[in-house]
């Protein structure tokens, strides 16, 4: 089972993608390790799980999935779903101009017309399956996607377009970050680097400065920042305001903390550095970050 694919370099600029179909599987009570007919997968997918003992078998490669994590499927895969688990699945057209129409698309039918695989370096990057470190935005994007499909208002398709680059984007980030995290191979320095990490995912609320995250791992201040930058592939500083966001839009979205108390509670020291690091990342403050993605889920 295949189909003969081309393959097309796109720049980000002609990324433009349509909604063909969304739609929520629940197949929590389905027997455990049984399997779905596999299917040959002719459009670009993100599938979101909401609960999970399963798996998929993607392409002869056998990935575990569980609750909170992203898949993401390009034209010619070949997918078998292992039960138990249920999801979200947006089936989109990449750069809207296969003329496949969202009315008439079922997931699992033959297909007339495949996508092309397309090259991008963003796209490129992004792997099959991640494990988001802030998975409430995701599961409120694929419910709201999936809401606005069923909907069908006239402004649907343009919001739900805006979700799914917001998607893409935030996978190629988080991948990025996933990355730079990763176990270094065993040594002494790096497992030093690692308890230091540890130590700063456990207080994020401390006022770390270079000299104290040195102590810790028992370097000199300027060794440290190199081995730590080596390892870590980015900054001390630079490594704890990336967490410190991540931490911080999370009790935005889950909490009615103030804006003072998240920035005192994630170790900005003040609302005024809390919200200029915010903005600078997000391109938004924290309160229309709150107000924009603010899910009724919660």
């Amino acid at each position: 089972m295949s189909i003969s694919l081309e393959t097309l370099h796109v720049t980000n600029e002609q990324v433009n993608p349509r909604i063909l179909t969304s739609v929520y599987f629940n197949g929590t009570q389905r027997e455990k390790a049984s399997r779905l007919k596999n299917r040959l997968v002719y459009d670009y997918e993100l599938e979101f799980y909401t609960e999970s003992e399963g798996a998929i078998d993607l392409n002869g490669t056998l990935y575990p999935v569980k609750k909170n994590d992203v898949v993401f499927r390009r034209p010619g895969d070949l997918n078998q779903s292992i039960m138990p688990y249920s999801c979200h699945l947006v089936v989109f057209d990449m750069l809207n101009n296969t003329g496949k129409e969202d009315c008439e698309y079922t997931v699992g039918t033959i297909q007339e017309v495949s996508q092309p695989y397309y090259m991008n370096p963003i796209l490129n990057a992004i792997p099959t399956i991640l494990s988001p470190p802030f998975a409430e935005k995701y599961e409120y994007w694929f419910q709201r996607i999936f809401n606005e499909f069923i909907k069908q208002n006239a402004g649907s398709h343009l919001l739900i377009k805006s979700i799914i680059l917001q998607i893409i984007h935030q996978l190629h980030e988080d991948h990025i970050v996933h990355q730079s995290s990763k176990d270094v191979p065993s040594s002494a320095h790096s497992k030093m680097i690692k308890n230091t990490v540890t130590c700063i995912q456990a207080n994020l609320e401390e006022s770390w400065n270079l000299a104290k995250l040195a102590q810790i791992s028992g370097m000199s201040t300027s060794y440290f920042h190199s081995v730590f930058t080596k390892v870590m592939q980015q900054t001390p500083n630079q490594y704890i305001n990336e967490l410190r966001l991540e931490k911080a839009k999370k009790m935005l979205l889950t909490t009615d903390a103030s804006i003072l108390d998240i920035a005192m509670r994630c170790g900005f020291g003040s609302s005024a550095y809390f919200g200029f690091l915010f903005k600078k990342k997000t391109g938004v403050s924290p309160i229309h970050f709150r107000k924009i993605y603010s899910n009724p889920y919660f």
